[in-house]
């Protein structure tokens, strides 16, 4: 029995926590340190590379999980041109937690930078300029207007789908949709502070147009 969706957007929140800690520990004017100018002969043999969190334990492919499309190929293209960043940015695949109903979800972002000087008090620009996305998959997730707070029945592709737009927050604007597939729910969310003049759920129903069409 489908159970009602989570908030999406608790992983938005998250990541752009993360972001404006990473600005506060970063340091303005420190030098890295230099490469070294000596061949690896003279320098020893080369380190292994250190594991990474999740090396062992990676995120969970569309393939493992039987989702019938793969939100970390769904591309920029899918996206309105306006949101696209100028250079490509690979998606990140993120691993669900024990209560996330998703089976796959990959995180697009196109947040601008953040600067952040030191001192006795750190200050941070950039909260507006968010951008991130998760396009997401599960089996669990519900489509029903009834079950799925605020939100909004409507048709994507000939498909139903559920609109649900989020009270905005410091950080942006905030919209998921719903669409029912065939097999399981996909879903997208929209984080977009970054883009005033778009409105997160259109910007969320565009892409979830695109995996209605190439889904059945």
């Amino acid at each position: 029995m489908p159970r009602s969706a989570p908030d999406l957007v608790r992983w938005i929140a998250v990541a752009a926590a993360g972001l404006a800690v990473a600005a506060c520990s970063s340091t303005s004017g420190t030098a890295l340190p230099a490469p070294s100018s000596g061949s690896a002969s003279e320098s020893g043999p080369a380190s292994p590379a250190p594991l990474r969190l999740g090396d062992l334990n990676p995120p969970p492919k569309a393939s493992e999980v039987g989702a019938p499309f793969d939100p970390c190929e769904v591309g920029w293209a899918a996206f309105p041109e306006t949101v696209r960043p100028e250079e490509d940015r690979k998606p990140t695949r993120k691993a669900p937690g024990p209560k996330d109903l998703f089976k796959v979800d990959c995180r697009w972002d196109n947040s601008g930078a953040i600067e952040a000087t030191l001192g006795d008090k750190p200050q941070i620009s950039g909260p507006s300029t968010y951008f991130i996305a998760h396009v997401v998959w599960g089996d669990e997730y519900s489509t029903d207007p009834a079950e799925v707070e605020g939100s909004q029945p409507t048709q994507i592709a000939g498909k139903h789908a559920l609109r649900v737009p989020r009270e905005p927050t410091p950080n942006g604007a905030r919209c998921v949709v719903y669409l029912q597939l065939a097999k399981g729910v996909a879903a997208v969310s929209i984080l977009n502070g970054r883009f005033p003049k778009i409105e997160a759920c259109a910007i969320a129903r565009t892409v979830a147009e695109v995996i209605s069409r190439k889904t059945s």
